[in-house]
């Protein structure tokens, strides 16, 4: 089973963040909230994990950095909570089931944390896909949301868009964020780190080709 962004489908409706913490606040532990619902650091590298682990066992799957697939991962979160907390003030009913995901590439080969925290993020966008459909004429109000996310991750949402925010913190972090927001050849890819890799690595270049 491919994973199809929720983000291509409601681009046109995605939100302005909210004041939240600001965005030059400390976030320990958190990868981004939308009003009382939190993503930690930890449950986000799970998701990016199985990701990465699926992307690298499919015949179709691109490689990327782990990075870009941070950033991927958690905008797609953001965006489906919005939808779901927009369900429940709203009273919408929407049906929904939880997807199989067994037969996904690189089930067996993720751990326990991995395939549950992948298995409610698939979960969650379903969710938010079926309520979409259900009521194509939702508009969201931004002021509506208090949406917060990490610097580290270098989002914000501005004209109904996710975008860099360009506030990059000076400060040493993790390899999950370096290389982010970079599209990346197959070449420089193939030279990443792994730990910066996400999918399969690509065939180096031979010299001369």
């Amino acid at each position: 089973m491919r994973r199809t962004s929720l983000l291509a489908a409601t681009a046109a409706v995605l939100l302005t963040a909210g004041c939240g913490l600001g965005p030059n606040a400390p976030h320990p532990g958190l990868a981004a909230s939308v009003g009382d619902q939190r993503l930690s650091l930890s449950t986000l590298g799970s998701v990016v994990d199985a990701a990465c682990i699926s992307d690298a066992q499919d015949p179709q799957g691109q490689p990327t950095t782990r990075g870009n697939a941070s950033q991927q991962e958690l905008t797609q979160w953001i965006t489906a909570q919005t939808y779901v907390q927009y369900a429940q003030r709203h009273h919408l009913q929407a049906n929904t089931t939880t997807t199989d995901l067994t037969g996904v590439p690189g089930w067996s080969s993720m751990s326990s944390d991995q395939q549950s925290a992948f298995q409610d993020f698939v979960d969650l966008q379903q969710e938010a896909k079926a309520i979409a459909t259900a009521d194509r004429q939702i508009r969201i109000n931004p002021d509506h949301f208090d949406i917060v996310i990490n610097p580290r991750f270098d989002i914000q949402i501005q004209d109904a868009k996710f975008v860099s925010a360009d506030q990059q913190l000076s400060v040493g972090v993790s390899s999950e964020a370096l290389a982010q927001g970079q599209q990346l050849d197959a070449a420089q890819l193939a030279a990443l780190p792994a730990g910066q890799l996400c999918g399969k690595r690509p065939a180096a270049p031979t010299a001369g080709g």
